[in-house]
């Protein structure tokens, strides 16, 4: 049950029984508590939300070398020219039908430093990010920096990758942590959804035509044999969480992504 509506019973119950010592209508005593409580409830949990940084970045697309850059930047590119870029992306590619199903709220551009990325704050920089989905709409917002809007390859992949993301919110799938140092793999499987996803992003490649030698030399692309290999060292627990997350995510990433450069 939600905590507006624990917020509403709460307050019915308290309402009622000082109506009746009040000397009140005990059913009018009873809608206002409920009332109340339940305004009581939404406000709490909106400073709560607000409060905690839930609307801020939950997961994000991280670049594979902090020290360079792998997309090139020009800042004389307006802000206007690279939002069209990721609304056309967007619209060309997904129907309305698939972005309200995947839970996409809205997709936008952020600010990003001198070479274009988004630094997040925690010694990262990254390609996009996505919030945690809406307690309202129960959508996700998908923030983009600058140099991947100016990218339509790097765009594109991106879009899914963090269309993956707001699906599987939206879904509420269980994400479990892996520790990624006991296993000795890449520190993006950190958790049985990135694990899933870093499997997912091959389908999408194939898909795309992406070789499987262009894969390897990006860097952004998971080594199918660190993924096996890695898979096998999870528990039987995580292992089912992955494949169950890439079952429901599938739709995202087989699909070919049309743009023009």
């Amino acid at each position: 049950m939600s905590i507006v509506a624990n917020g509403a019973l709460t307050g019915a119950g308290t309402g009622g029984v000082t109506a009746l010592i009040m000397g009140q209508n005990f059913l009018e005593g009873i809608w206002k508590g409920a009332v109340i409580g339940g305004g009581v409830a939404a406000v709490s949990y909106t400073v709560n939300y607000y409060a905690n940084g839930y609307n801020k970045a939950r997961y994000k697309t991280t670049a594979t070398n902090s020290s360079s850059s792998d997309t090139t930047y020009d800042i004389n590119m307006s802000r206007e020219a690279m939002q069209k870029n990721i609304t056309d992306m967007r619209n060309n590619n997904f129907t309305p039908a698939e972005i309200n199903e995947f839970g996409v709220g809205a997709d936008k551009l952020g600010f990003g430093g001198s070479d274009g990325y988004i630094y997040p704050g925690d010694g990262s920089k990254v390609y996009a990010y996505t919030t945690p989905k809406n307690f309202w709409t129960g959508k996700s917002d998908i923030v983009y920096a600058p140099a991947t809007a100016q990218n339509k390859e790097k765009l594109a992949g991106t879009m899914v990758h963090e269309t993956g993301h707001a699906f599987a919110q939206k879904l509420g799938l269980f994400d479990f942590a892996i520790n990624t140092q006991n296993l000795n793999i890449d520190s993006r499987l950190n958790t049985t959804e990135h694990f899933a996803i870093g499997k997912l992003e091959h389908v999408y490649a194939q898909k795309n035509l992406i070789s499987i030698t262009r894969r390897l030399i990006s860097g952004v692309y998971i080594n199918p044999d660190e993924l096996a290999i890695g898979f096998y060292g999870l528990n039987t627990f995580s292992q089912s969480l992955v494949n169950r997350t890439y079952e429901k995510l599938l739709p995202i990433f087989n699909r070919f992504m049309y743009y023009t450069k």
